[in-house]
């Protein structure tokens, strides 16, 4: 009987003292899409919102025969810490790992979480970001 309780109470004590996920935040979501080609996702902040590629949050998904088919892609973020944040996405469909840019904006399918309110020019960091302060899911992106 003394073990059992032992057993338990050192079961009990590892469990409660072992720490939560420090910034156990997860975002996560879908990218419904129409082609070809890897899918970037990246989870910025102000300091990387014009460069993605620089983010500390960044996923190349490559979507199987059955994702293309159905036309969507899940995505997640582990471990994000509380902060502002936004979310671009694009379909590479020229397998060059960039977003291609041309005299009137993105020349290859994209997406931005809470897509800005103004119909012209690229919206800034501002007019799309969201605050971070739990778990997030079920975002969805539609590429275009």
């Amino acid at each position: 009987m003394y073990q059992k309780r032992l057993t338990f109470l050192f079961a009990t004590t590892i469990c409660c003292c072992q720490p939560a996920l420090a910034d156990g935040f997860i975002v996560s979501g879908t990218v419904m899409f129409a082609g070809a080609g890897d899918i970037y996702v990246a989870l910025v902040d102000r300091t990387n919102f014009d460069a993605p590629n620089q983010a500390s949050h960044q996923l190349k998904l490559t979507p199987t025969k059955t994702q293309r088919s159905h036309g969507s892609i899940r995505f997640s973020f582990e471990n994000v810490a509380v902060g502002s944040y936004a979310i671009k996405t694009f379909l590479d469909e020229n397998g060059n790992g960039e977003l291609d840019m041309g005299m009137f904006g993105p020349q290859e399918p994209w997406a931005i979480f809470q897509p800005a309110s103004s119909s012209w020019g690229a919206p800034d960091f501002e007019e799309v970001k969201f605050l971070l302060d739990s778990s997030m899911s079920n975002i969805e992106l539609l590429l275009e």
